[in-house]
């Protein structure tokens, strides 16, 4: 099909407002995982700093856990499941700064 996007495999495709779309290299790496594992340990073991601050603290992996476990019960016992009442004590983990709902939101101007 005649100017049909590829599909296939792994890609990065963005679409800006009142631009038209463009894909961008996605990275890659060698070893398990896709260069993850390397990844991983190096931050594990000799951490650095974290321009998209995805690191997570023990709070942040207790949450995640928590997650799943309050799904897992919310699926056996049918109903709701609230992790304030599966834990009590722990501090809720730092977040990056997002945007509130009440922020102004400014379009580009068009062109």
């Amino acid at each position: 099909m005649p100017g049909a996007l590829k599909e296939e495999g792994t890609h990065i495709r963005i679409y800006p407002t009142r631009a038209p779309a463009y894909e961008v290299p996605v990275w890659t790496g060698e070893g398990g995982h896709g260069g993850g594992d390397d990844l991983m340990l190096l931050d594990l073991f000799s951490p650095q700093e974290d321009p998209y601050l995805r690191a997570a603290d023990h709070r942040s992996g207790a949450a995640s856990i928590l997650c799943g476990i309050a799904a897992n019960r919310s699926i056996a016992e049918g109903g709701w499941v609230k992790i304030d009442d599966l834990i009590h004590g722990l501090d809720r983990p730092d977040y990056p700064c997002m945007p509130s709902a009440s922020m102004p939101f400014t379009l580009p101007l068009r062109c």
